[in-house]
């Protein structure tokens, strides 16, 4: 029987290295930032990302685009690409093999609560994936989380933000050439990065 409460430990170091270096940026810019009235309008501009996350048992990282706000600077969508590696399979297989997920998801955006706000979001998203362990092509599921975000950088050069958001995922994809056909891309999610709004 595979034991599938292994994490990946590599992956969970590079989370607390996240963890540390928005710990850093707090201590350094904390208490020097410019003023900035112009705050709630450039969080409304188009952001890029990039992340550490967990969808299920498995770990990854990915990249993401945001548009511009609308519908009274509520909305906006945002584009994720997503890397995961199998933890299944490495336990079973005793190598490393991955997945790519992409999502599509409406965003809502509460208000600005001083310099930071929280958001939710929810939409489709397709797996790419890998023919050592499934003979499906593409597989489609639907994600939402909720999470927040904070302006730990704001200054006339540079407007970067922490986030995070936890939620879940539901699919119907499974490793049909492993023992048990072992399901994945299902279960809690977690999303932890950084956001540069240009």
């Amino acid at each position: 029987m595979v034991n599938r409460t292994i994490l990946n430990p590599y992956l969970m170091k590079l989370t607390l290295l996240f963890i540390f270096t928005l710990c850093t940026m707090t201590c350094r810019y904390g208490y020097a930032q410019e003023e900035t009235p112009d705050l709630h309008s450039r969080v409304n501009r188009f952001s890029f990302g990039a992340s550490v996350n967990q969808q299920g048992l498995d770990w990854g990282v990915g990249l993401e685009a945001s548009t511009p706000a609308f519908w009274n600077k509520r909305l906006s969508i945002r584009l994720k690409s997503n890397m995961n590696w199998f933890e299944v399979y490495r336990v079973e297989r005793h190598q490393w093999t991955r997945y790519s997920i992409y999502t599509s998801l409406l965003v809502y955006n509460t208000r600005m609560m001083g310099n930071s706000r929280a958001f939710f979001e929810a939409g489709p998203f397709f797996i790419d994936p890998n023919q050592s362990f499934t003979n499906a092509k593409r597989i489609t599921g639907v994600t939402g989380d909720a999470g927040g975000e904070f302006f730990i950088v704001r200054n006339s050069r540079l407007l970067l933000s922490y986030f995070f958001s936890v939620g879940y995922a539901h699919c119907t994809a499974h490793a049909e050439r492993l023992e048990d056909s072992p399901s994945y891309g299902n279960g809690i999610t977690f999303h932890n990065g950084f956001r540069v709004y240009l």
